[in-house]
């Protein structure tokens, strides 16, 4: 056997090798690759029940910016996926270069695949739960409708109260206010003018007390 039929035999047998150890890798590369296309079309609907959340509830703004932030978590961890996917991708080109490391490197890369599946499964779960409480977020947003509603009904009742309360506060009780006023001021101005004279009217009586008691004393003397 000639040097070259020897090398072509090593390379047979080492492909063959490098495809047995690959060949798992690719399945549950293919496998993840469904995982994630089964997330988008989840994280899809959540984006569309986000939608028509925010469409239903304009005015509550602050619940929808915690959504939001929720929805951009979410978009965060997906472009770390990618980027670790990226990572493996560079990881299998450098395993093909590098073939005097390839027994080392197929094993990280084993290992990176099954951390990465248990990430994807716990992404899964996690994409449930978000699930679970949008629905939950949309039933307690059709509660507080209806609660709002029932807070306007009771402010126009109390617009309608405090309407009539204004019409007899002017028409009935500010000028029967205004009546008393210029009573007690009338009152008040006539015992004004006439205290001086009260005054002097005390003194003609004391005097008048005075000479009658002299009077009743010389009565009798008299008599």
């Amino acid at each position: 056997m000639t040097d070259n039929e020897l090398l072509l035999a090593i390379a047979n047998i080492m492909d063959k090798k490098l495809d047995a150890r690959l060949t798992p890798i690719e399945t549950d590369i293919h496998d993840m690759k469904s995982d994630i296309k089964s997330m988008k079309a989840d994280i899809l609907d959540l984006q569309n029940d986000v939608r028509f959340i925010k469409d239903d509830v304009s005015s509550m703004k602050t619940d929808i910016l915690d959504l939001q932030n929720d929805v951009c978590f979410i978009k965060d961890d997906v472009s770390s996926m990618k980027a670790d996917i990226l990572d493996l991708q560079n990881d299998v080109r450098f395993i093909k270069d590098d073939v005097s490391s390839m027994k080392a490197d197929i094993l990280d890369l084993q290992n990176d695949v099954r951390f990465i599946k248990d990430d994807v499964s716990s992404m899964k779960a996690d994409v449930l739960d978000l699930q679970n409480d949008v629905c939950f977020i949309k039933d307690d947003v059709s509660s507080m409708k209806a609660d709002i509603l029932d807070l306007q009904n009771d402010v126009c009742f109390i617009k309608d109260d405090v309407s009539s309360i204004h019409l007899t506060q002017e028409n009935i009780i500010l000028p029967r206010l205004n009546t008393i006023e210029s009573c007690y001021t009338t009152t008040y101005t006539r015992y004004k003018t006439y205290a001086d004279k009260m005054e002097s009217a005390f003194v003609d009586i004391d005097l008048l007390k005075k000479v009658v008691s002299e009077h009743s004393e010389r009565l009798p003397k008299i008599s």
